[in-house]
């Protein structure tokens, strides 16, 4: 469910400022001022940052309570940039905090884009299968949560669907058996599957090897 505009207004300027970020400067340079993630659905827990689009000219900014992402305002009506998987995620789920929507029609992915995301997640897996050994437990399972959600996101981006935050995609994970879960995700023949499969498998990544 989103929240009001006028309460997302007010946390973003308090975020802004301590910060150390001028919110008058921020306003002047954007013409639109878009809130998206977690804090637009208010399904935000206590870690996540606030995520904010700037249609404008200004310099980015990423720390764990807040990240500005700028593009120019051209760009906005770019074939490329509307069939993104961040332009998709924002024409489904941004709130929109400043201006108005003039170009965020368009909620499925460009093929590109998800061809992307598939070479995203196997160098995601390249890097897990290189380093694992390496990692103590707790890392090993986040990088196993981040594959899940990368996946989870590329399957519902070749779906024709717009990639969900992370707090949605991790509340539908828990409605299921954790390895029925991977066997759902994985029941395909794709080579994103394929490759996944033979990395837990090979790894004997706990009961997970077993549904295979």
């Amino acid at each position: 469910m989103k929240v009001s505009r006028d309460k997302l207004k007010s946390l973003l300027k308090r975020r802004v400022r301590a910060a150390g970020i001028n919110w008058g400067d921020l306003d002047r340079q954007a013409c639109q001022i878009i809130v998206f993630g977690s804090y637009a659905l208010s399904v935000n827990t206590c870690d996540s940052d606030l995520d904010i689009l700037c249609i404008g000219v200004g310099k980015r900014y990423k720390s764990s309570k807040l990240h500005i992402i700028w593009i120019p305002e051209q760009r906005t009506h770019s074939q490329q940039w509307l069939g993104s998987e961040l332009a998709t995620h924002i024409a489904a789920y941004g709130v929109w905090i400043k201006g108005e929507n003039n170009w965020a029609y368009q909620t499925k992915p460009g093929r590109k884009t998800i061809e992307r995301k598939k070479n995203n997640i196997l160098s995601r897996l390249d890097a897990a299968q290189r380093h694992w050994d390496d990692l103590l437990p707790k890392f090993q399972a986040g990088q196993l949560t981040k594959l899940r959600r990368d996946l989870q996101r590329y399957q519902m981006m070749q779906r024709g669907k717009a990639p969900a935050p992370k707090p949605l995609l991790d509340t539908e994970w828990r409605q299921h058996d954790v390895c029925d879960g991977w066997a759902a995700l994985l029941s395909n023949r794709s080579e994103v599957a394929r490759r996944i499969k033979k990395f837990l498998v090979t790894r004997k990544i706990s009961k997970l090897a077993k549904t295979f």
